[in-house]
C-alpha cells in the first residue's frame, strides 16, 4: 500500500488543483503544440489529483521547521516501531486509551505515571504499546526493559544510566559513569528542560528509581494506572489464540479450555504459556496436564510470578506472605493480625507491603489472593522438599498433614500445620498415629471424640489466644479450658447437628476463669436457651450465636457484651441485652421474635392493651368481625391474625385494605402539616395516631409535653414503587386516656402480669419518642426510610426521625416478622 503527501512549496494549493496563476501561464506556452497536447491533459489531471490530497504547505516559513516536521509526519505514517510486540493483543485496549489520554494532560504536574499490576499482567506489553505510539513526539525517548534483572547484575545500574544516557544524548558511543551518584547527577541534568518520555519496564524498588530519574518529587497530577486480569471473553480469546490459532475452541476441547481458562483467571501470561504448550496435543495429554498444575505450577508461570516474592526485601514479609498462601487466604483480616502478630511477623505494615506488591488484596474485610499468586507461594514451600513433606515449614494439603502426623515424620522446620478432618472423613479411622509423648493415637483422637476427657491435654498450651472446634462432628462436650487463661476467641460453629449436637448439658457450668475471652461462636448448635458458662465469661465482647434451630430466648448476658447476632433462630422469641445498650444487634430472619427488652416488642392484638388498639382504630374491625373476634367470655378466639409493633414508644400496625375511623387532619400525598388547636377542655396532648394508604396505622406517644401552637409535620416514604396516597393524622388527649373503664384498666392489669411480653400503653423502653419532644417546638415525624427534609423556613427545630434513631442510637439489624395483614 502506498501513500502520497504532497508538499506544497511556496504555491497554493489551488493554483494547482484548478492550474491558476503560474501554472496556468507555464500550461498556456505548451497547449499550442500540437504534439503535447495529449501530454498537457495528463498533466493537469495528475496535478488536479495530487492537489486534492491532504498536504503540507510553507507559505513564506521558516524553511527547516518545515523540513522537520515533513519528517515528523513521514515517520508517523510509516509507523515504525523501535519495539517488537506480539500480534496476538487481547483486551488491552481501554488500558492503552487510559494512559493515551493522560499523555495528553497538559499540566506540568502530570509527570509520572505508574502501571501497577502482578506479574504477567500485561504491564510491559501495555507500555511498548504506548512507547511505540508516541515516542515520536517527544524531543528524546528511552525504553530501559527488565530493570530488575540488570540491577542484580554485577554494575547492573551503571549499565543502566549510561544506557539511558546514551540514549537521551544520541550519543552513538556509550557514556562512561563510574558510580551510582555521578550517574545520577547526570541522568537528572539530562532530563533537565526536555519533554522526554521514558519508560523504566519493572521497577521494583525506590534505589532504582533515583539512580534512572534523579531525586524527583512526585506532583499531584501523578497518576497509578492498576492493570486488572482479563474477564471470561478475553481470557477464553487470548487462550484459544495460542492453544488453536483461532479465537474460540474447538472440539473436542470446550470443556478442557474452560478449566483451563477458570485455572488462570484471567492472567495473560498464564493463558499464553499454556495455551502455546497445549496446542496441538491430545485429550489426555490435557487432562493429565491439568492434574499436574493443581500439584505443580508452570515452571516459566511460576518463574515470573516469584520475582514478586524474591524481591521482597524483608524476611518478615516473606514469612507472611507464606503463611497467608499456605493458610489464611480468604480468612479475616483481623483475624490473621491477631494470629500473625503473636509469632512477630508485623502483619499489619506486612499486608501494606504485600498489597503494594500485587501479592494480595483486601475484599470485604477478607485477604485475598489470585489463584497462581496462592500457588506460587504453595510451590516455593514445596520446594523445600519436594520428596518430604515433613522438612517443610508448611502444611497445608490435608494429605501431606495426615500422613506426617500418621509416619511421626516431623521436623523442627515445619512452622504450621492445618489438618482438615473432613477431607479425611473416608480414611481408614484405626490408622495408628505416633505422637511425641509415646501414646498412641487414632484417628477419633483428632475428630474431636476424646477431647473433654483429659483435661491435660489443653495445659500444655497455656498461651494459646484462638482455639477453633468447629465442624468437630462427634465433639459430644466441650473441654475443661482451665489451662487456657489467655484465650480470648473459642469457635464452635457447626457442630454435626444430626448426630452429635451441642446441647446445654454438654457445656460445663462455668467459664469465669477465661478472663481473656472476648469472642465466643456458638452458632448450628442445639441449644434453647444460653449455657451458664456463657452468661459468666466476664470479658466477653461477641456472641454469635446464629443458626441455633431451638434456641427460644437469650437472657442474662454477661455486661461487657457489645455485639450479639442471633441471626437466623427461628424458635427465638426473646432476646434480653445487656443493661448497657448494645452497640450491635444482629436479628434478621427471627420469625418468632417478639421482644428485645428495651427495644422492641411485636405482639399479636390479644396482648395489647385495649386502648392502644382503640387508639388505633382497630375497635370498628372489631365489631364487624373482620379477621377475628370475641367469644361470650370476651376472649379473644383463635382467629387472630393482627400484629403490633412496639418501638421508641410508637404503636404500629397492618390494616391493608380497611377504612378507619375519621382522622381530623388528612392530605393527600406522602407529607401533611397542622398546628396544635387548643382543646376545649384545656386537656394536654399524650400523642399522635396517624394512617397512610389504609395500611399502616400508628400511634406515637409524646406524653403530655406537645404545647398549644406547636407546628407538626408528617412525612412518609415507602420504599420501592409504592406511593402515598393520603396521610392522616389525629391527636390523643389526656381526657381520653383518663376515661378508660375501670373494668377494662382491670383486665389489661391481669394480662400485663400474665407475660412481660404485653404490651401495655404504660411499657416504657431505653429510648421513646417522648424523649426529644420539649413544648414550643416544630417537629418533623418521619416514616419510612430515609430522605432529606424540605427545605422550609422555620422547621429545623428537632426532626423525630424513625430510623434515624435507630442509626443513632443503636446499630442493629432487627427483622422480627411484620405485622400480619387483615
Amino acid at each position: 500500500m502506498h501513500e502520497v503527501v504532497p508538499v506544497f512549496y511556496n504555491v497554493e494549493p489551488s493554483d494547482v488543483r484548478n492550474q491558476t496563476g503560474s501554472f496556468e501561464e507555464a500550461f498556456g506556452g505548451y497547449e499550442s503544440m500540437i504534439e503535447l497536447k495529449e501530454k498537457v491533459k495528463a498533466w493537469r489531471i495528475s496535478l488536479r489529483k495530487a492537489a486534492s490530497l491532504t498536504g503540507m504547505v510553507l507559505a513564506n516559513g521558516h524553511e527547516a521547521k518545515f523540513i522537520s516536521k515533513i519528517v515528523k509526519v513521514i515517520r508517523k505514517k510509516l509507523n515504525c516501531k523501535l519495539l517488537y510486540i506480539e500480534d496476538k493483543l487481547v483486551g488491552i485496549e481501554d488500558n492503552i486509551a487510559d494512559v493515551e489520554l493522560w499523555l495528553q494532560d497538559p499540566s506540568p504536574n502530570a509527570v509520572f505515571l505508574f502501571i501497577h499490576g502482578m506479574g504477567g499482567i500485561g504491564k510491559t506489553t501495555i507500555s511498548k504499546c504506548i512507547f511505540n505510539s508516541n515516542y515520536r513526539e517527544y524531543d528524546g525517548s528511552c525504553f530501559l526493559a527488565d530493570i530488575q534483572e540488570t540491577s542484580n547484575q554485577i554494575n547492573g545500574l551503571l549499565r543502566l544510566q549510561s544506557q539511558l544516557l546514551s540514549t537521551l544524548l544520541g550519543s552513538n558511543k556509550e557514556e562512561v559513569i563510574w558510580n551510582l551518584d555521578e550517574g545520577t547527577i547526570k541522568v537528572t541534568n539530562a532530563l533537565c528542560n526536555k519533554k522526554v518520555l521514558l519508560v523504566l519496564d519493572d521497577i521494583t524498588t525506590r534505589q532504582q528509581l533515583t539512580a534512572l530519574l534523579g531525586p524527583q518529587q512526585f506532583y499531584p497530577g501523578s497518576k497509578v494506572h492498576a492493570i486488572e486480569a482479563l474477564g471470561p471473553n478475553d481470557s477464553n480469546k487470548l487462550f484459544s489464540l495460542y492453544a488453536f490459532h483461532r479465537d474460540h475452541p474447538i472440539e473436542p476441547y470446550i470443556v478442557q479450555s474452560e478449566h483451563v481458562v477458570h485455572h488462570c483467571r484471567g492472567h495473560p501470561l498464564a493463558l499464553k504459556v499454556l495455551g502455546s504448550f497445549l496446542n496441538g496435543k491430545t485429550t489426555d495429554v490435557w487432562e493429565d496436564a491439568m492434574h499436574k498444575l493443581e500439584a505443580i505450577p508452570d515452571p516459566k508461570i511460576q518463574k515470573l510470578l516469584q520475582l514478586s516474592y524474591d524481591t521482597l526485601e524483608d524476611t518478615n514479609d516473606k514469612d507472611l506472605f507464606l503463611h497467608i498462601a499456605c493458610f489464611f487466604v480468604g480468612e479475616d483480616k483481623e483475624f490473621i493480625v491477631k494470629l500473625l502478630a503473636e509469632c512477630d511477623l508485623y502483619p499489619v505494615v506486612g499486608i501494606q507491603n504485600l498489597m503494594e506488591r500485587c501479592l494480595l488484596y483486601i475484599q470485604n474485610g477478607r485477604v485475598m489472593m489470585h489463584q497462581l499468586i496462592k500457588e506460587m507461594g504453595q510451590e516455593v514451600v514445596r520446594k523445600e522438599s519436594p520428596r518430604d513433606p515433613g522438612k517443610r515449614s508448611r502444611l497445608w494439603h490435608y494429605r501431606d498433614s495426615f500422613n506426617v502426623l500418621k509416619e511421626n515424620g516431623g521436623t523442627r522446620k515445619v512452622e504450621g500445620l492445618a489438618l482438615d478432618m473432613r477431607r479425611i472423613m473416608g480414611t481408614n479411622s484405626t490408622s495408628i498415629i505416633n505422637k511425641d509423648n509415646g501414646r498412641k493415637r487414632s484417628y477419633e483422637d483428632f475428630s474431636g471424640r476424646v477431647l473433654y476427657t483429659n483435661k491435660e491435654n489443653f495445659k500444655v498450651v497455656g498461651s494459646l489466644k484462638i482455639l477453633n472446634l468447629s465442624y468437630s462432628v462427634e465433639l459430644i462436650k466441650t473441654p475443661d479450658f482451665d489451662g487456657l487463661p489467655r484465650l480470648e476467641s473459642l469457635y464452635l460453629e457447626d457442630i454435626n447437628v444430626s448426630e452429635c449436637n451441642l446441647f446445654n448439658n454438654s457445656f460445663p457450668e462455668d467459664w469465669s476463669n477465661l478472663i481473656s475471652l472476648k469472642f465466643l461462636n456458638i452458632s448450628k448448635n442445639n441449644i434453647t436457651s444460653l449455657p451458664r458458662c456463657v452468661k459468666s465469661l466476664p470479658s466477653l465482647k461477641v456472641l454469635d450465636a446464629k443458626e441455633c434451630p431451638h434456641l427460644q430466648s437469650v437472657t442474662d448476658l454477661p455486661k461487657s457484651v457489645i455485639d450479639l447476632s442471633v441471626y437466623e433462630n427461628m424458635s427465638l422469641e426473646v432476646v434480653q441485652p445487656t443493661p448497657n445498650p448494645l452497640t450491635f444487634i444482629y436479628a434478621g430472619k427471627c420469625e418468632k421474635l417478639c421482644v428485645v427488652e428495651g427495644c422492641l416488642k411485636l405482639q399479636s392484638i390479644e396482648k395489647v392493651d385495649r386502648r392502644i388498639i382503640r387508639y388505633l382504630g382497630l375497635e370498628s374491625i372489631l365489631e364487624n368481625g373482620m379477621g377475628f373476634g370475641l367469644d361470650k367470655q370476651n376472649a379473644y378466639t383463635e382467629e387472630v391474625s393482627i400484629k403490633v409493633s412496639y418501638e421508641f414508644g410508637i404503636f404500629s400496625t397492618y390494616v391493608a385494605g380497611k377504612t378507619l375511623p375519621c382522622f381530623r387532619y388528612k392530605e393527600t400525598g406522602s407529607m401533611i402539616s397542622f398546628r396544635v388547636p387548643l382543646h376545649p377542655t384545656g386537656s394536654r396532648t399524650s400523642g399522635l395516631n396517624g394512617e397512610f394508604n389504609y395500611v399502616w396505622s400508628s400511634l406515637w406517644r409524646t406524653d403530655n409535653l406537645l404545647d398549644d401552637g406547636d407546628e407538626i409535620f408528617v412525612s412518609i416514604n415507602l420504599d420501592g414503587s409504592d406511593i402515598v396516597e393520603e396521610c392522616c393524622v389525629d391527636l390523643v388527649y389526656d381526657d381520653e386516656v383518663e376515661e378508660d373503664n375501670q373494668e377494662e384498666i382491670d383486665i389489661e392489669s391481669k394480662d400485663t402480669h400474665c407475660t412481660s411480653n404485653h404490651i401495655s400503653w404504660n411499657d416504657r423502653l431505653q429510648v421513646e419518642i417522648s424523649d426529644y419532644v420539649h413544648s414550643g417546638k416544630t417537629y418533623w415525624f418521619k416514616i419510612g426510610g430515609s430522605m432529606d427534609v424540605p427545605n422550609i423556613d422555620g422547621v429545623n427545630d428537632l426532626i423525630v426521625d424513625w430510623w434515624g434513631l435507630r442509626a443513632d442510637w443503636r446499630c442493629r439489624s432487627i427483622e422480627a416478622g411484620v405485622p400480619s395483614e387483615i
